[in-house]
């Protein structure tokens, strides 16, 4: 079964973790507990790996509410897994204070898979339609487009937000080949 899966996509945090990041507490303890919570996402997914026996290569670490060093540490620390670039998670500040294009620029080489969804605010905020939000940045796919990205690209939306998702890339970047899709 697992030849059949190309990418294994994980969180490397829950719920509680995102909580707790939006507490009111001193900067020094909040990187000591996120570096706890880093340690622990380390040895889950080392304990997945090891009870289910998948290949760590075919592992991306997705980009959730965490900071975007503590994701990276983990995959470092794990020497194997790539990295699942979510755009709106970006977009939306869940992972940080950083730059989508900056981040795209230094870590492709370690992408593996792109969930690619616009940031608006409101009721699903984290999987809007491209260009319905806060300033989808054409770069970002012209850069995947330049880099000749290889691995999978995810619309994790209903088939009316990718179906608009898709005109907006054909209207933004006409350069870029997109297989025809029919409403």
């Amino acid at each position: 079964m697992e030849a059949d899966i190309d990418i294994f996509i994980l969180h490397p945090t829950g719920a509680f973790t995102a909580d707790f990041l939006e507490m009111d507490i001193p900067k020094n303890m909040k990187q000591f507990i996120i570096n706890i919570f880093t340690g622990y996402a380390i040895d889950s997914i080392t304990k997945i790996i090891k009870e289910t026996k998948i290949d760590k290569s075919k592992i991306a670490i997705e980009n959730i509410e965490f900071p975007f060093e503590g994701t990276l540490d983990i995959i470092e620390k794990l020497k194997g897994p790539k990295l699942c670039i979510d755009t709106a998670h970006f977009l939306g500040g869940y992972s940080g204070d950083v730059d989508l294009i900056e981040i795209t620029k230094q870590n492709l080489d370690l992408t593996s898979e792109i969930h690619l969804q616009d940031f608006n605010e409101g009721g699903d905020a984290d999987h809007g339609a491209l260009g319905t939000g806060k300033n989808f940045p054409i770069e970002f796919l012209k850069i995947i487009n330049e880099y000749d990205f290889k691995g999978p690209v995810v619309f994790e939306l209903p088939f009316e937000k990718a179906y608009e998702s898709v005109q907006f890339i054909k209207q933004k970047s006409p350069e870029i080949e997109l297989p025809e899709i029919k409403p």
